[in-house]
């Protein structure tokens, strides 16, 4: 299996757990989901960026790049590039804070990026298989 494949198989599989978590009541369950969003959109971006590398000749190097360069190539229309860095920016929170009330903002946006993460894969996939 080539790079992008096991990419885009374990960036599948990382989203595949986010359902689980989406309404989570503990402060433990919230603080596991937004962990989750955390890799699940680490493995979605690089999927995005290994297959800009192999497919559009492409390197980039920031999730930033990666999403504007998928914009620009059709894999994600403009209203789905912006909802790509609204989930960037939440992994941002995520990453560098411990506050509850983020952490249940950031839950309850949950669906709504699994939803643009699960688009955006979909995208992709589709662009492998042709």
């Amino acid at each position: 299996m080539d790079r992008l494949a096991e990419r885009l198989t374990d960036a599948e599989r990382a989203l595949e757990t986010l359902p689980s978590l989406i309404a989570p009541r503990l402060d433990v369950e919230r603080g596991s989901a937004n962990m989750r969003l955390a890799y699940t959109f680490e493995a979605v971006w690089k999927v995005a960026r290994q297959y800009l590398v192999n497919r559009e000749k492409e390197d980039v190097s920031s999730p930033g790049a990666t999403i504007s360069r998928c914009r620009a190539s059709g894999i994600l229309s403009d209203d789905q590039a912006a909802a790509a860095m609204r989930v960037a920016e939440d992994r941002n929170l995520v990453a560098h804070t411990d506050n509850k009330d983020l952490s249940r903002a950031l839950v309850a946006r949950l669906p709504e990026h699994a939803r643009l993460m699960t688009v955006w894969l979909g995208a992709i996939r589709e662009r492998v298989r042709a």
